[in-house]
């Protein structure tokens, strides 16, 4: 039965993948026709941008996810039952490389796995997470976020980051750029295209269809990045709760984990999160205590 859902998670975790590639195509081939004139121009220029944010991310992500937390390295001498427990979850996990271990100075609860290959991996627990945490509990948190570097969705939410990224840069570009083109440049006879047109008929139609482009640009402009969020944070639910189950798995003691989400969630702000790395954390960082009251 776990297996199935396993399966079925990672099926939406595709689908969800996939829209969010849709919207950025979608955005792309607006932006080439409105534009260039050209789809394919706007369809390269989208991925082009994901692929530069693609790069970066996978070169300097893990360092500038650690740095913008102002997470500091642990040494085993600091805190030996963490690094035992890590240890003894790597081996359970059959993870060949035992990931660095940070530590957030904040009396908030909550944890991230960062890493897109195992041997560079590492994993950031809060102070707070160690001092209230029992060993049970703090076992089920490091069997989850061992889970996301077993399963490569540290790899996953990098590329639809910087998914999410790009569809926001495009977006903002686009309507940047609608405000200097604006309705004239669709005006019959205006474009190059209804220049070529030998019929006035045919030059309307031609202006109309461009308008109309234009016009679905500026939608898609607004709306895209909104449901580009949605499915973004979908998108981590669906991989947290692969990964809530894989940690009961490997740790045969689902309570302890359930408890140390339940203390978790009462507590897991932390102050330089953002909508980008928000979903790498167990627990959603950005929502303070003061809404749970």
């Amino acid at each position: 039965m776990m297996w199935e859902l396993i399966r079925l998670n990672k099926k939406k975790s595709v689908l969800l993948f996939a829209c969010m590639a849709l919207i950025l195509l979608t955005l792309g081939y607006l932006i080439g026709e409105v534009f260039f004139e050209r789809f394919w121009v706007g369809i390269l220029l989208a991925i082009v941008v994901w692929a530069i944010l693609a790069a970066v991310s996978f070169t300097k992500g893990e360092s500038i996810l650690l740095k913008t937390n102002n997470t500091y390295l642990v040494s085993k001498e600091m805190h030996p039952q963490l690094h035992n427990v890590v240890e003894e979850m790597c081996l359970a996990a059959n993870i060949n490389y035992k990931p660095q271990i940070y530590l957030i100075a904040t009396p908030s609860l909550n944890a991230f796995a960062t890493g897109i290959k195992e041997e560079n991996a590492a994993i950031a627990v809060t102070t707070g997470l160690l001092e209230n945490l029992n060993r049970d509990e703090l076992q089920g948190v490091i069997a989850h976020e061992l889970s996301h570097i077993y399963h490569r969705d540290t790899l996953y939410m990098t590329l639809a980051a910087t998914m999410l990224g790009s569809i926001q840069m495009l977006s903002r570009m686009s309507l940047r750029a609608s405000r200097f083109v604006g309705g004239s440049r669709f005006s019959s006879g205006s474009g190059s295209r209804s220049r070529s047109k030998s019929s006035s008929n045919s030059s309307s139609n031609s202006s109309g269809l461009r308008a109309l482009l234009f016009l679905l640009l500026i939608l898609v402009s607004i709306i895209g990045p909104f449901f580009a969020m949605l499915f973004y944070f979908s998108l981590s639910r669906k991989r947290e709760y692969l990964a809530d189950a894989s940690a009961a798995r490997l740790t045969r003691y689902p309570e302890g984990l359930a408890s140390a989400l339940e203390k978790i969630s009462m507590s897991s702000f932390i102050r330089n999160a953002n909508s980008l790395t928000g979903p790498m954390f167990i627990v959603n960082p950005l929502r303070s205590t003061d809404s749970l009251l």
